[in-house]
């Protein structure tokens, strides 16, 4: 008869390999909770959490561009006619711009010359008479109790605007812009010549080399006069007056800060 031993070692293998194992099952269900609870955790703020947004880096201004820009400020708000007024009558500026156009300019509002030179200048002035630029009297009288400019009697025009507008250069430093035109001008009341200024002292071309007959009448050929001027604007460009127009930009917005004419 046989009869069967008990190892009480085997059973104490035994009872440690069990242990393991439950020991284990408890990592792998522990893992498993805390993978679980990341999962679950990555998902709601996937839902909740705004996406990030990835700003490019802000992009390198072009001058080019800008020179535009800045051409038309100047052509919008009639500021060729610091040409011939200078930039100490910022008054006779605003009152020759609001009334560019009108047929009959008698009166201006001085609530629209405040405006205007505020937002072309950013500035305050005090408003008062305006005098003729060829210094032959009062052009508008101010009235104070009613803030308005009245116009007084005088025959002769306004200024003339240029036939063709060109950039020289533009620069910038920090806030500031410094723009500086080329102007071809022509006032047959002035000059014979087309000029680099609004009174004709500075000639560039002959009248009777680029006129052309209307009507039994000479006029200038334009088109031809720029044409010329646009071929040869490498040598041209160095000959009579320019302009230098220096902006501040504030706010995202460009007022004329300084102004003055450039003589060679």
């Amino acid at each position: 008869m046989n009869e069967t031993v008990n190892d009480p070692f085997a059973n104490m293998d035994g009872a440690k390999n069990v242990a393991k194992v439950k020991k284990l099952k408890k990592i792998i269900y522990i893992l498993s909770f805390v993978i679980v609870l990341l999962v679950i955790f990555i998902f709601f703020k996937s839902i909740f959490t705004s996406p990030v947004e990835v700003v490019d880096p802000k992009p390198k201004e072009d001058l080019n561009e800008t020179a535009i820009s800045l051409e038309e400020f100047i052509s919008d708000n009639h500021l060729d006619s610091l040409d011939v007024f200078g930039f100490n009558e910022l008054t006779r500026v605003a009152i020759s711009s609001i009334c560019d156009g009108v047929v009959s300019c008698l009166e201006v509002k001085g609530e629209a010359v405040s405006s205007f030179i505020k937002r072309v200048f950013n500035r305050k002035i005090q408003l008062g008479d305006v005098g003729c630029e060829i210094n032959d009297g009062i052009l508008f009288k101010y009235d104070s109790e009613k803030n308005t400019f009245v116009f007084q009697n005088h025959s002769h025009g306004g200024y003339s605007k240029p036939l063709l507008t060109k950039v020289y250069s533009i620069k910038k430093s920090d806030d500031k812009y410094v723009l500086v035109l080329n102007k071809l001008y022509f006032d047959s009341s002035r000059s014979n010549y087309v000029s680099t200024d609004p009174l004709g002292v500075y000639h560039i071309y002959s009248f009777s080399d680029y006129s052309i007959l209307s009507d039994g009448e000479k006029i200038l050929d334009e088109t031809k006069i720029i044409t010329s001027y646009e071929n040869n604007y490498s040598k041209m460009k160095e000959k009579g007056t320019r302009y230098e127009y220096t902006f501040v930009k504030k706010d995202n917005n460009f007022y004329l800060d300084k102004y003055r004419i450039l003589k060679n």
